[in-house]
């Protein structure tokens, strides 16, 4: 009873229904952009944390770059910097088991002209892709010198006026602002009712190599300069 309760005041009585809300459970913050994506944060939220309380992975293998924030807390921050091929490179199929008509190709290239460093290259390209001629010409050898040696031999060969070669210049990675120009090759192989057409390119796979290594390097002396311990897997 409340204190100085006499009896004759009626005591009221107050009942609340419903659902409790929803216990918070924090959660760590886990974040993952482009290759570029440690060294942004560190940039803009370097003075709320101290280096010395978190660590940065590096590995070539998954093309990644992982900042983990107060390490030892259970509720950390996680930042993951990843390579990733540039979208519409990919749609090219180069260096991949891609197949394509010489119509399909055509199709491809058609909409992608702004990645040809030279319109004329990529209106003839079309062009011949449009009204492709491919001819076949096959050659039967058979000797017999009466000695026991005896050669038997087919040898075809195509003649198209595709083109063997075009070049391209565009991002490698994804959200990247620096365009590489690599050399592509057209590939052909006879089929039962015409020719397939795929690409590759030595030179993309180079360059895609190449570009990776000098990013990552350059990336550990940052972090390294920055007082942080890196850890390379």
């Amino acid at each position: 009873m409340p204190d100085g309760y006499t009896g004759k005041e009626p005591i009221m009585v107050h009942e609340l229904t419903g659902n409790l809300a929803d216990p918070i459970n924090m959660k760590s913050l886990s974040i993952t952009g482009n290759i570029d994506a440690v060294s942004d944060w560190i940039a803009t939220r370097k003075k709320n944390f101290k280096p010395e309380d978190a660590h940065i992975t590096i590995d070539a293998d998954t093309k990644t770059i992982i900042l983990v924030i107060d390490e030892h807390h259970p509720i950390n921050t996680i930042i993951t910097g990843k390579f990733t091929d540039n979208p519409e490179l990919v749609k090219f199929g180069i260096n991949t088991t891609k197949r394509y008509a010489p119509s399909e190709l055509a199709s491809v290239l058609k909409l992608n002209r702004i990645f040809f460093p030279s319109r004329e290259q990529h209106t003839a390209l079309l062009k011949n892709l449009k009204n492709h001629e491919a001819k076949i010409t096959t050659q039967l050898k058979e000797t017999d010198d009466d000695r026991g040696n005896t050669e038997n031999s087919i040898n075809t060969q195509l003649a198209s006026n595709v083109d063997e070669k075009f070049t391209l210049q565009m991002p490698l990675f994804k959200g990247s602002a620096e365009k590489v120009k690599f050399e592509v090759n057209v590939g052909i192989e006879l089929r039962d009712k015409g020719i397939s057409l795929w690409l590759d390119s030595v030179e993309l796979k180079e360059l895609t190599t190449e570009k990776m290594d000098t990013i990552m390097n350059a990336k550990v002396k940052e972090y390294r300069d920055g007082g942080f311990t890196v850890i390379i897997k």
